[in-house]
């Protein structure tokens, strides 16, 4: 049995909701909104980045 570390598993979570949110292709942003939320996942991918690490 194979069991993922909650680093790991917050990683991979928090990489699917930038990927989700349409990452950083900039003809997916429409409004200051979406700017905003990409930079609030952004950080949480580089907080759980730096936890991976």
């Amino acid at each position: 049995m194979v069991t993922i570390k909650p680093q790991v598993q917050e990683y991979y979570a928090s990489l699917n909701a930038v990927n989700t949110a349409g990452g950083i292709d900039p003809e997916k942003i429409s409004s200051t909104d979406d700017i905003q939320q990409r930079l609030k996942l952004l950080e949480r991918l580089e907080n759980a980045n730096e936890k991976f690490d």
